[in-house]
């Protein structure tokens, strides 16, 4: 456990170090925001951009050149439906046919064996499964009980081996708040060649909980090295107001999507030669020293040419 919370510590420093570098590096130069992706192809419009908007992009190309995209409508304002949305393009892209509106959302696109998956988030873990490439797709099954709720935004699957591997977060018990102090991360693996709609095809790793890992989270005394920088003060389980005008509160600390990775590099203190050695990187939650950006809405969904 000590070895882990040293790598802990020190992919929080280089989280804190890049958020911060890079922001001070770019005012202390005065350099000017250069667009990217300016050749790009609008996907999807929000059909209402005050209260339904778009997120969550995922995309995929098969090895016939098509490429498979999604995205989430979120429909918070109850007049539109919430649901993600599948689209097909056989043009590089130029243009796009819709082929399936489904109830899991916020989930990622991926090729396994000779079948195309769409593995989302939520209650029991749905997954859906084409098998003519994007163009029709089974009703959602669920890979756990319903009581297991599973959390991720779309983020990477990891080939090796002949199977796949992907990792999700998971609230561990129920807090006051928005709640990356009591997630679970966990890596899930299967053989890629497996019907992976099927429970008994996965694998599921133990949990690793933030709170247990760091100490200090639960009793609000968060003793973590980074550069000086102190906390807000957080008050677990509750929010803990930061401002009042406009209001905002600061969550306990924690850690949210995760990613599964290998180190490769024969060079690195971290490589495996035997290849079993996987790496799990989550974003931090932490908002040190950063004030809390007010939430944009997101009404276009764009695919750079």
């Amino acid at each position: 456990m000590t070895c882990f919370r040293r790598v802990i510590l020190a992919a929080l420093k280089v989280a804190t170090c890049t958020a911060l570098g890079g922001g001070l590096a770019l005012a202390a130069h005065g350099q000017a925001i250069q667009p990217r992706a300016q050749d790009h192809v609008v996907l999807g419009e929000s059909p209402s951009p005050e209260d339904t908007p778009l997120y969550s992009p995922t995309i995929v190309r098969l090895d016939s050149g098509r490429l498979v995209a999604a995205y989430t409508q979120s429909g918070k304002g109850k007049v539109f439906p919430s649901v993600e949305l599948i689209f097909t393009s056989d043009d590089g892209g130029a243009t796009w046919t819709k082929r399936a509106e489904a109830s899991p959302q916020q989930g990622r696109l991926f090729v396994a064996g000779r079948s195309l998956y769409y593995l989302a988030t939520g209650a029991g873990l749905p997954i859906m499964r084409s098998d003519d490439a994007g163009a029709t797709w089974t009703e959602p099954v669920f890979l756990t009980g319903k009581r297991k709720v599973w959390q991720q935004t779309p983020a990477n699957v990891w080939h090796a081996k002949g199977n796949v591997y992907l990792a999700f977060e998971r609230m561990s018990r129920p807090i006051n708040a928005w709640g990356p102090s009591e997630k679970a991360l966990v890596l899930l693996r299967a053989q890629a060649d497996a019907d992976l709609t099927q429970a008994e095809a996965w694998t599921f790793s133990s949990e690793l909980v933030f709170a247990d890992v760091v100490d200090g989270v639960r009793s609000n005394d968060v003793n973590l090295p980074l550069l000086g920088i102190p906390f807000y003060k957080q008050d677990y389980p509750n929010r803990a107001p930061v401002t009042t005008t406009p209001r905002r509160t600061m969550p306990p600390i924690g850690w949210v999507e995760p990613a599964v990775t290998q180190i490769m590099d024969p060079d690195h203190v971290w490589f495996d030669p035997s290849g079993r050695t996987f790496h799990v990187v989550a974003r931090a939650h932490t908002r040190v020293g950063l004030a809390s950006p007010v939430s944009p809405k997101w009404s276009r969904m764009m695919m750079a040419r």
